[in-house]
């Protein structure tokens, strides 16, 4: 890429002293060589954008993105869970302010929750939703004769790929 922007910087260099040289030619000449370099002048433009365009979607295809949360604030059922505690979000793509994770770029994501409770919670649903489908959802229920001592311990892990 670095080659590219090289080049493209010496041609413009070229184009800019073809120019100063005009002078001495004939006006006819002059208007042949000054239509010719504005064309090349708006071609190297075009050139130039599409490098630009080409360096911003290489750097987003290199974009790390991962988010790591926890403590969930009260939750009604019927929006995004919100956390109070942030502990990583490389590259912005959760929003804390709604709970809302964005992909930035196409690829593969995966995601882990570990859900814990104390032993008030005889039930527990999870979910986890793209957009308006279901990807994940699922009912952990407490067993009937689980002590404070083994339910502390225990969590779910959902693994989606």
């Amino acid at each position: 890429m670095k080659n590219v922007s090289e080049a493209v910087a010496n041609i413009k260099k070229d184009v800019d002293k073809s120019t100063s040289g005009l002078d001495d030619l004939t006006d006819e000449v002059k208007t042949t060589c000054k239509d010719g370099l504005s064309d090349l002048s708006k071609r190297l433009a075009v050139l130039e954008e599409q490098m630009k365009e080409l360096d911003q979607a290489t750097e987003k295809e290199k974009q790390t993105v991962a988010f790591n949360v926890m403590d969930a604030v009260s939750y009604t059922g019927s929006e995004a869970i919100k956390f109070s505690t942030i502990l990583l979000n490389q590259g912005n793509a959760f929003d804390k302010d709604t709970g809302i994770f964005t992909a930035p770029t196409d690829g593969i994501y995966q995601f882990n929750a570990h859900i814990c409770s104390n032993k008030t919670f005889e039930e527990i649903n999870y979910s986890i939703k793209v957009n308006t489908q279901w990807i994940v959802t699922g009912e952990f229920t407490v067993p009937d004769k689980a002590s404070d001592a083994k339910w502390e311990n225990q969590y779910i892990c959902i693994t989606y790929r």
